[in-house]
C-alpha cells in the first residue's frame, strides 16, 4: 500500500519508519480505515 506525505510516494514501511524515527502524526482517519487489513495502530511502537 502506498500513501502520499508531502507531495511524495511512500510505502508502508517507509511510512513505519517516518513515524517511529520521526514522530509523524497520523491522521485517525488513515486507521480507521486501515486497521481491517493492516496491522496500524496509533501507537507506532505497537505496530510490527
Amino acid at each position: 500500500m502506498n500513501f502520499t506525505l508531502d507531495g511524495q510516494s511512500v510505502d508502508s514501511i517507509e511510512l513505519k519508519c517516518m513515524i517511529v524515527s520521526r514522530g509523524l502524526m497520523i491522521d485517525k482517519a488513515v486507521y480507521q480505515r486501515c486497521c481491517k487489513n493492516y496491522r496500524i495502530y496509533p501507537d507506532a511502537l505497537t505496530c510490527n
